[in-house]
């Protein structure tokens, strides 16, 4: 049997990252941001 699934990611992810593992039935993808996503901490000095 042969499943197949599309789906649009609303993100860049880091392809040469992506890991899956098929375990008792589950099947578990991990799709890591890209760095250019993920959110960046700025300073703000209040008055």
């Amino acid at each position: 049997m042969k499943c197949v699934l599309r789906n649009q990611l609303p993100m860049p992810v880091q392809a040469d990252k992506v890991k899956a593992t098929y375990r008792d039935g589950l099947l578990t993808v991990t799709l890591p941001k890209s760095e250019e996503v993920k959110p960046k901490e700025i300073k703000i000095d209040l008055l």
